[in-house]
């Protein structure tokens, strides 16, 4: 086997898999736009840890276990029960938002630096 021979095809795929944006790619660039560096760096290493994490247990065979009832239907139950948690938080923070755009009043006033700016504005402004 000669690895040279394979270099070639791997670094084609890489670039391929890696060049094409997908929902990955935008959430890297969307943190990193928002924090700096360290937050893209963060959410990327989170995203690269958890493909190692799925390679490594499908090495190790668990592609070839079959799920049994029991463990399909608590995965159904845990995953609706995440989506509720994220629909309950999202609602709250609706909440808290439209109090916030209230009081500022300007549609310029979106993401969180922004919106932590406007704040202070109008608390200086009622001050």
């Amino acid at each position: 086997m000669n690895i040279s021979s394979d270099i070639a095809p791997a670094f084609a795929l890489g670039f391929a898999l890696g060049a094409a944006p997908g929902p990955v790619q935008l959430l890297i660039l969307t943190e990193t736009a928002k924090r700096g560096f360290g937050g893209g760096v963060r959410v990327m290493l989170g995203a690269n840890g958890t493909l190692f994490v799925v390679l490594v247990a499908l090495a190790f065979g668990f592609s070839s276990l079959t799920a049994g009832e029991g463990l399909l239907r608590g995965l159904r139950v845990v995953g609706g029960g995440f989506l509720i948690y994220l629909a309950v938080d999202e609602l709250r923070r609706l909440g808290h938002d439209s109090s916030l755009s209230a009081m500022q009043g300007s549609p310029g006033c979106r993401g969180r630096t922004a919106k932590s700016s406007c704040s202070r504005l109008a608390r200086a402004g009622q001050s």
